[in-house]
């Protein structure tokens, strides 16, 4: 028995390159055992409700703990499920991360940290930021955050040390208060952005999935909020399963919605320049605009949000069409995702300013680390002067994902438009032939065939 509860103090003990995931080499002195890596069978400990949570908006952003230190709950196979899950819905849970981060702007902790870098004030830089943001979280889904020769674990801590600096920058820069800057509290309410859509109504993003793989996916991001300094205590995801879609519930219906039923001031502003830097890789064309992808996010919520004009409702069609079609052709499900992917290689390595730099405030190797009070933290200039910043350039392009989407869209359309000029040319025809007077006008006629065809398509999706 005491073999099979091995606690794994340090990741250099560990043969990481273990054929089978679910077992590795641990040593331990001058032995060494070949057990399955499920450090410990432990009650789990972490919050049940959202007033737990918000306990820890007075606790440290940083829980300390050592990420070579495995958690005595770590159940290395089920973790690493997370690989073929995202191979297979890479898009749909990017476009759910999408539509949470639009609607998450109106949170005003999360929106005073993203004013406070001023990282993503404008298209480009905002583009820039949250296509390094993507490539994290590829790393993080497709790779291992455990094991300190990969890119994910790599990548993981450096997100870390991003959230440490930006932290102690804002204590030093902001009035003292009661609240903690990025705290635990703070911290997993962005959990649960990730988290929850593709857990609570997956299949409204083309992911048909089990219960099973709903809850390796919660457990995936117990993972990485352990990884990212979260607390078991304050981690959304401690308790798994009912608990934890119960706690994001809780966050979307008593934070989120009154939130964006009263957004900050600067929402609109963030929001646009997140909307405007990603239909930069549409060939700048307005495929996305605040209000649609918001609409997405009612719908998926089983909301009522405000009404939408004639193109947002138009947009609004398209997205969820593309959804429709991502859940029913798995074909075209695996062509999103590797669009997505591409897309993303794509234009982080077509922004001037991106590569080499800090991942948050986008300010190149090389840029002075001093802050404007004459500090620095940790060597990140989240905060160097604005005449030091690169600017970052980059013109509207056709990116693979603008391909997969808006080709086989345009190409329904067409389909449909010429299908609906045939059935109404016939049906006038006929109606003609019999003599009925009430179609004598061709053009009212095409005009209330089109209408009743496009209403019953709206009731179908």
């Amino acid at each position: 028995a005491n073999q099979k509860r091995v606690r794994v103090e340090m990741a250099n003990s560990t043969d990481w390159s273990a054929s089978n995931p679910e077992h590795v080499q641990v040593r331990s002195g001058m032995m060494q055992l070949n057990v399955p890596l499920v450090v410990g069978s432990v009650v789990p400990v972490g919050p049940r409700c959202l007033a737990d949570l918000q306990r820890g908006s007075v606790v440290e952003g940083d829980s300390g703990t050592s990420p070579l230190q495995l958690p005595p709950w770590l159940n290395m196979e089920r973790c690493l499920r997370v690989n073929r899950f995202w191979a297979e819905h890479a898009f749909s849970l990017t476009f759910s991360w999408h539509c949470s981060l639009v609607i998450g702007f109106s949170m005003p902790n999360l929106l005073e940290a993203l004013v406070f870098t001023s990282a993503s004030d404008t298209p480009a830089k905002s583009l820039k930021r949250y296509m390094k943001t993507a490539q994290h979280l590829e790393e993080w889904h497709a790779g291992n955050i455990w094991d300190p020769a990969s890119k994910a674990y790599q990548s993981i801590q450096q997100v870390r040390r991003i959230h440490t600096g930006v932290r102690a920058a804002m204590e030093g820069h902001t009035t003292p208060s009661q609240h903690k800057w990025l705290s635990q509290y703070d911290m997993a309410t962005v959990q649960t952005g990730f988290m929850g859509a593709a857990t609570l109504f997956p299949q409204k993003f083309g992911m048909h999935i089990s219960q099973d793989a709903k809850n390796d996916f919660i457990y995936f991001w117990r993972c990485v909020g352990y990884q990212l300094g979260i607390s078991d205590e304050y981690n959304v995801c401690s308790v798994g399963g009912e608990v934890s879609q119960g706690i994001v519930n809780e966050v979307i219906h008593k934070l989120l919605l009154p939130d964006i039923a009263h957004p900050p001031a600067e929402y609109e502003s963030m929001a646009g320049a997140y909307i405007d830097g990603l239909n930069l890789i549409f060939l700048g064309i307005p495929f996305f605009t605040v209000k649609s992808t918001l609409a997405i996010s009612y719908w998926g919520l089983g909301a009522d949000g405000p009404p939408l004009g004639t193109l947002d409702k138009f947009r609004f069609l398209c997205m969820r069409m593309t959804l429709f079609l991502a859940g029913l052709l798995s074909p075209y499900r695996r062509l999103l995702s590797r669009a997505m992917r591409a897309t993303v290689q794509q234009v982080s390595g077509g922004i001037a300013c991106l590569g080499g730099g800090c991942p948050l405030a986008g300010v190149p190797d090389g840029a002075s680390t001093s802050f404007p009070s004459g500090n620095a933290v940790g060597g990140c200039p989240f905060l160097a002067p604005r005449e030091n910043q690169a600017e970052c350039q980059m013109v509207a392009t056709c990116s693979p994902l603008a391909l997969a989407i808006m080709v086989p869209l345009f190409v329904l359309l067409v389909t449909a438009a010429l299908a609906l000029v045939s059935m109404t040319v016939l049906l006038f025809t006929l109606l003609q032939a019999s003599g009925a007077a009430a179609w004598n006008n061709p053009a009212t006629s095409v005009l209330h065939i089109f209408a009743s065809a496009m209403s019953s398509l709206s009731h179908f999706l």
